[in-house]
């Protein structure tokens, strides 16, 4: 009795560690599945990365947990049936769904745009302090107006030039906004009486010495950085590695579903048990899944408004109106519409049409 009593013990104590297990499993993959989707998600549509750190703290630590505690839920029917699909059968999605995961990852890659700080500072303790400012090429090659800079104490604007001459010359700034890893450009002129100006970008420095016998150029090159440096180098690893595992977690999904219902339907064909899925119920889930992919990438593609648009519209409401673009079309256009015209009715009077 006693042997019995303890067996029994044993065995509700593995059950019960073997539910927890499953419960632990499942609240782990809920938490990275939410964190995954919503960091992708965020950054796609809301340049999550180039939010401030208050509002960046709030949906990493509030909303993500929030969306998990859903995600446990709606996985509580399946968990069960996922422990049992077969470990080989998990390789095999596997293998076929990091390619696709990888390509289209690669393709909707993009990088944060954030604020950026550029600072030109001429050094005090040279003997020399003539510095000529000559361009600015932020992101992207964009010319920066050398009028867009402000409390300029101790420099002058002059033929499109800014020129430090005074021995008191105060550093100058510049903001923008703009992708990370973008390089940007800054020319400055040489001369005997040149001095030594400081160039710093986002929290990175590079002197550059002015003093040059003859009236040369001197450009400084320095890429754009995340949040001054700090964790600059782990930035792009984070946004494919979430994007990535966003994209596995929905193939896997939609095959877990095709998986379950599958085994399902062959234990119910051997035993009469009663299948996953009906299949109107697995149609309506696939469809609900596709138009849910179909609204992610109609919300991530921007509607460009440009100068030529009114013209469309013109063109189009021309067509409709009297079923020709004639008034829309180039002269070569036309030129080569007449010709074939003209040729199809000399060949319709030669064969008696």
């Amino acid at each position: 009795m006693k042997c019995s009593f303890i067996r029994l013990l044993h065995l509700q104590l593995e059950s019960a560690s073997r539910i927890k297990i499953q419960l632990n499993g499942r609240a782990i993959l809920s938490l990275l599945a939410a964190e995954s989707i919503l960091l992708s998600v965020f950054h796609h549509r809301l340049n999550f990365w180039g939010l401030p750190w208050d509002k960046q703290a709030l949906l990493i630590f509030v909303v993500a947990p929030a969306a998990s505690f859903l995600i446990s839920f709606l996985l509580r029917p399946i968990w069960d049936d996922c422990l049992k699909i077969q470990p080989n059968r998990w390789f095999l999605f596997l293998l076929p769904a990091l390619v696709i995961a990888s390509i289209i990852t690669w393709r909707l890659f993009s990088v944060p745009e954030i604020q950026h700080q550029l600072e030109i500072i001429p050094k005090a303790d040279s003997t020399a302090n003539d510095i000529h400012l000559l361009e600015i090429k932020a992101v992207y090659g964009n010319m920066v107006p050398l009028s867009n800079f402000t409390n300029l104490n101790g420099w002058t604007l002059r033929d499109g030039l800014l020129i430090a001459d005074d021995p008191a010359a105060q550093p100058i700034s510049y903001s923008f906004y703009g992708p990370i890893n973008q390089q940007v450009r800054v020319t400055f002129g040489t001369s005997p009486k040149g001095g030594i100006v400081e160039v710093a970008l986002d929290g990175r420095r590079l002197d550059l010495d002015l003093k040059s016998s003859d009236s040369n150029q001197k450009r400084a090159r320095m890429d754009t950085q995340y949040q001054w440096g700090f964790l600059n180098f782990l930035i792009i690893p984070i946004i494919v590695t979430t994007d990535l595992f966003t994209i596995v977690l929905i193939l896997a999904l939609i095959w877990t579903v095709q998986e379950i219902n599958q085994n399902r339907s062959v234990k119910s064909e051997q035993g009469g048990s009663e299948s996953f899925l009906s299949h109107r119920n697995g149609l309506l889930i696939l469809c609900g899944l596709a138009l849910i992919l179909y609204i992610i990438n109609f919300l991530a593609v921007p509607l460009w408004v440009i100068k030529d648009i009114p013209s469309y519209l013109q063109g189009a409401v021309y067509w409709i109106r009297y079923h020709t673009l004639e008034a829309y079309l180039p002269t070569e256009v036309l030129e080569l519409l007449f010709s074939l015209r003209h040729s199809w009715r000399l060949s319709g009077e030669i064969h008696g049409v």
